[in-house]
């Protein structure tokens, strides 16, 4: 499928005139020598310890593999993390006030004058958001001079409760979800299994490459999964008959 959608499309100008890369090709292509940036900034006292102790097994896998392990640390983490959510806020803000109002789940969307005012503030925070944004490509780019691809927990927390979630909102998960910092950055992530929790519940890691290198985060998640198992297995899943959907 990425093989397929890759490359110029002459009906999109702002597509790059790259040419297109052989994704298949790249995966019968061995990792060893690939140089791995390790990112255990959020391996700190507030992460899920099995979720540390799921990475730090994964990390062993890939120097199994033969890729070349470094430590690494992501420019501009926090500031990129908050730009990403100024700027994602500002683009959500600027499409919904054009649509008419309508309920969604309950809560009505109104077209109003405050909500017009508010988007307006949300778009005027989006320019500093973008410079920061940029600032953190500019110095992922030096990093990316060091090493080939950089990996981290996807999450140091496992998926939450439905309980969870009410309780602190889900404002309150944001600081142990890391995908956000790539999101800005704009550059190819693949994440992957790498187990469960005690309770069942399942962990992943994210391999993040340079724009276009997305073959080379391809290789390292195939050496992965061909040395491991953990993306043919599922835990054991039970239907809670009280919520909505639920089935017999």
């Amino acid at each position: 499928m990425l093989d397929a959608v890759a490359g110029h499309d002459p009906a999109d100008p702002d597509s790059s005139r790259r040419p297109a890369v052989d994704h298949l090709d790249a995966l019968r292509r061995p990792a060893d020598g690939l140089r791995v940036g390790v990112q255990r900034r959020h391996l700190d006292a507030g992460a899920d310890l099995d979720a540390v102790a799921a990475f730090e097994e994964a990390v062993s896998v890939l120097a199994r593999c033969g890729c070349v392990l470094t430590e690494a640390v992501v420019p501009l983490y926090e500031e990129m993390q908050a730009a990403t959510m100024v700027v994602n806020s500002a683009e959500s803000f600027a499409y919904h006030p054009q649509r008419p109002a309508r309920p969604l789940g309950g809560v009505r969307a109104v077209r109003s004058h405050a909500a017009r005012r508010w988007c307006a503030a949300v778009r005027r925070r989006r320019r500093p958001g973008d410079r920061v944004r940029r600032a953190g490509v500019r110095r992922l780019h030096d990093l990316f001079a060091r090493v080939d691809v950089v990996v981290s927990p996807t999450t140091t927390r496992p998926a939450p409760s439905y309980e969870s979630v009410f309780q602190v909102g889900l404002m309150g998960l944001f600081d142990r979800i890391h995908t956000a910092y790539w999101n800005g950055a704009g550059t190819p992530v693949v994440a992957l299994p790498i187990g469960f929790t005690g309770d069942g519940l399942p962990l992943s890691m994210q391999i993040a490459a340079p724009p276009f290198a997305d073959a080379v985060a391809l290789r390292v998640a195939h050496a992965y999964q061909q040395a491991t198992a953990w993306h043919r297995e599922a835990p054991p899943l039970e239907v809670d008959q009280q919520r909505p959907g639920g089935s017999a």
